[in-house]
């Protein structure tokens, strides 16, 4: 349950440092902007340890699915008020 707990945490966490990784390399692909996100969430080493401790059974599923949650919500960010300040 701690996995499952650390993950809603993280998953909370996502719109404010994908609005960092933003400002921060606007111009640059999305591939280093979604790294960068991961990176700071600190999700490497959650998927690290859940995939040792058995929680995650298919780590490539389970990166696979998160890229999906990253991409939605920065389609949900481009389609809110959020996106009409970066015009």
């Amino acid at each position: 349950m701690n996995f499952l707990s650390n993950l809603l945490k993280v998953l909370g966490f996502l719109p404010l440092l994908i609005s960092g990784a933003e400002n921060l390399h606007g111009s640059k692909c999305g591939e280093l902007k979604r790294n960068v996100v991961v990176d700071l969430a600190g999700l490497p080493t959650l998927v690290k340890d859940a995939v040792a401790a058995e929680e995650i059974v298919d780590e490539k599923r389970f990166n696979e699915g998160l890229k999906k949650v990253i991409e939605g919500i920065v389609e949900m960010l481009n389609a809110s008020v959020w996106h009409r300040g970066k015009a």
